[in-house]
């Protein structure tokens, strides 16, 4: 998903220069830290777990360790230990994700492959001039990813309708054209081309 429906702050601690091994005075440090962060944090919404990244050798027997301490601490149950690469794979920056669209693409794309199969031209029209009007109504909302997630699938449903269709009218290919102008439109502009 692409939208953030909890936005919170993240404790992450980098311990990048420890190398031996964990004593119990190391763990009532951190958990200082960890408790006087979340006091200066009071009224910020914070994540209930902490975290914190060990080099890759050190981090799975701190990971060990805390774990074992958490059966009688039950302040160290929320604490999770990583390597470098156990972060970056668990938190990515958001313009590293791959886009997720709210519309649905794969719907709209076998509702209209099945009126295309089944000759139902006024009915691919309508989906293609639905779902141009909902480009527009996102280009206005500035919401550049999904109306480059529709124009793709808009631009493949057209030239599938157009390579296997045959009109029964001209005013049904006057309406179609319409609309294809209106994505070419779209597909001209600066922010939408490749």
């Amino acid at each position: 998903s692409n939208s953030i429906s909890n936005q919170r702050l993240l404790l992450v601690e980098l311990r990048m220069g420890y190398t031996g091994q964990a004593h119990n005075s190391k763990i009532t440090e951190m958990e200082s830290k960890d408790s006087q962060t979340r006091t200066l944090l009071t009224g910020c919404q914070v994540d209930q777990q902490s975290f914190f990244v060990f080099t890759k050798d050190v981090a799975p027997c701190k990971r060990s360790q805390i774990k074992r301490l958490a059966v009688n601490n039950s302040s160290l149950k929320n604490w999770v230990v990583l390597s470098p690469d156990d972060f970056v794979n668990r938190f990515q920056f958001v313009k590293n994700l791959p886009y997720q669209p709210v519309s649905p693409i794969g719907n709209i794309k076998v509702q209209c492959q099945n009126f295309i199969q089944s000759g139902k031209n006024n009915e691919v029209i309508k989906c293609i001039k639905y779902w141009i009007k909902k480009v527009e109504d996102f280009y206005n909302q500035h919401n550049l990813n999904e109306c480059k997630a529709l124009i793709v699938l808009i631009d493949d449903i057209s030239s599938n309708f157009e390579k296997n269709c045959k009109f029964s009218s001209e005013d049904e290919e006057l309406e179609f054209l319409i609309e294809k102008e209106k994505l070419s439109k779209f597909k001209n502009y600066s922010c939408f081309r490749p």
